[in-house]
């Protein structure tokens, strides 16, 4: 660590009061258990939420674009623990075989289903999606990939393929998914991806599953004019304007294993991997009420809950620091909240 790292993190941990970390909070909870987690649709590499599992998960990373794949493996090599990244240079279905993926402008839009139908025009810059070229690519199913690499388990996933995903989770499998603890997965909301991901094919894959539907977040857009300046001329507005309502367009949606499936088993690791999996995305009163049932389940772990209870305030603590207003008295003086999605900061209009 440099000088100057070394500054910076006693600087903010003058400021949040601990000088531990995310990824420290993750280690505390996970102790001896072994947790897996696959990013589908990796990209330039892991989201905000799922940076505390670096260097404490086994981390799986799908990537069918060669570019963005081969970006990712020089990011992998840089680690601290590179021993725990593999990157699967190769797009997951619900067969596997070979496939096209229509790659858009964009490469961050492309898709193994049509990426455009109508309704995105007028909302989409067309540069975005086109020239849309195809190009074949080789497709597995999630279970065969993981059976190829000899990985019998899978924790957490995050699916972000452009509205394959359901398919993904069908290619995963009967049995893998009733152990998933975590899924984080984009649905289509307005049709925008033909045959895209929705809603209901979710509830219907993982709540037989044993997981149980927690957060929507929503990603909006603004119709678009030939003139750019129509909303500055003619409104006297600005971009992304609260005064003018914006459509919902897709939404990210986050999915737990419930409790009673998770104490069924009998098993401590299991209980840890759904705290950390709750904390991962900041609820961690959710966490606490899972550790009250756990010791209320067997008071043999009344030992083990104190000691995650002590690290789930720990994490909150620094959590917090970042939303000052959340203190009592400054919440009371201060009527109002600073602009946030629960685990994630994002400009309006997304929510």
């Amino acid at each position: 660590m440099t000088l100057k790292d070394t500054l910076i993190r006693t600087a903010k941990a003058a400021i949040r009061g601990t000088w531990q970390t995310p990824q420290d909070f993750a280690r505390g909870i996970l102790a001896d258990t072994r947790a897996v987690a696959a990013d589908v649709g990796a990209a330039h590499g892991l989201q905000g939420q799922w940076l505390p599992l670096d260097g404490n998960a086994m981390l799986y990373l799908f990537e069918p674009f060669a570019e963005a794949a081969e970006e990712l493996e020089h990011t992998v090599a840089s680690k601290r623990r590179p021993d725990l990244y593999r990157v699967m240079p190769f797009a997951l279905s619900n067969r596997t075989g070979r496939q096209p993926l229509h790659v858009t402008n964009t490469p961050t839009g492309s898709s193994l289903k049509q990426p455009f139908s109508p309704v995105m025009d007028g909302y989409s810059p067309p540069d975005y999606v086109f020239p849309i070229r195809n190009i074949e690519v080789a497709v597995s199913r999630l279970d065969d990939a993981f059976d190829t690499l000899a990985e019998p388990q899978l924790d957490f996933i995050k699916l972000d393929t452009q509205g394959a995903e359901a398919d993904i989770l069908e290619g995963l499998g009967a049995e893998r998914r009733s152990r998933l603890f975590c899924v984080e997965s984009e649905v289509n909301l307005v049709g925008a991806i033909p045959e895209g991901t929705t809603f209901a094919q979710l509830v219907d894959l993982l709540g037989p599953a044993g997981l149980e539907f927690f957060d929507l977040r929503i990603a909006r857009g603004y119709r678009r004019f030939s003139s750019h300046a129509l909303y500055r001329t003619e409104f006297g507005v600005g971009d992304a304007p609260m005064s003018i309502a914006a459509r919902a367009w897709e939404a990210d949606v986050v999915w737990f294993r419930t409790p009673e499936a998770v104490l069924a088993t009998g098993s401590l690791h299991s209980v840890r991997k759904l705290v950390l999996a709750y904390c991962l995305y900041n609820f961690f009163t959710e966490a606490w009420h899972l550790l009250d049932r756990a010791t209320a389940h067997d008071p043999t772990w009344r030992g083990e809950v104190a000691r995650l209870r002590m690290v789930v305030k720990r994490w909150h603590r620094y959590v917090r620091s970042i939303f000052p207003l959340d203190r009592p008295a400054l919440a009371t003086l201060f009527r109002r909240r600073e602009r946030w999605n629960q685990y994630a900061w994002l400009p309006y209009p997304h929510s």
